[in-house]
């Protein structure tokens, strides 16, 4: 690769000198053969580093810090979705408080709130019932939410 960079240049310098040579002009070989390496070595060196760069994809910076040593991130999570649903009106806390209470009723009682909801509503405390039944709320006081999180971790 060196060797046809190395006579791709001379073979410019040599054309050139040649050409105005032929035109008359009485060009400066030796500067003339300076300018073509000086113009080479750029054009080389802009080639090999287009092609030697890696695209780097930036990525916005979070604002939140990292989790604390020792720190859930199950409760991470659940602080970040009472925050985004206070701020947007999202029902997204409420739809995963009954998600975790379907597990728990699932895992620990093996009864399937879907298909058995009389033996799932003789279990469930009134929060829990309030939180399954009827639409979807956006946001719950915290000491509902702390309510709610008693009772579920209780089954």
């Amino acid at each position: 690769m060196t060797r046809r960079r190395l006579l791709t240049a001379t073979s410019v310098w040599a054309v050139l000198s040649l050409t105005l040579w032929a035109s008359g002009s009485r060009p400066a070989v030796i500067v003339l053969g300076g300018i073509v390496a000086i113009a080479s070595a750029v054009i080389l060196v802009l080639v090999d580093v287009t092609g030697a760069v890696a695209r780097v994809r930036w990525t916005k910076r979070t604002d939140q810090p990292g989790p604390a040593r020792g720190e859930d991130p199950r409760v991470s999570l659940m602080r970040h979705q009472v925050r985004a649903a206070w701020l947007t009106g999202s029902t997204q806390l409420s739809e995963t408080l009954v998600d975790l209470l379907d597990d728990r009723l699932s895992s620990n009682l093996h009864i399937e709130r879907s298909t058995n909801s009389a033996a799932a509503d003789r279990i469930l405390t009134p929060s829990l019932r309030r939180l399954v039944s009827g639409p979807r709320r956006q946001t719950a006081t915290v000491r509902e939410l702390r309510q709610i999180l008693t009772d579920i971790e209780a089954l």
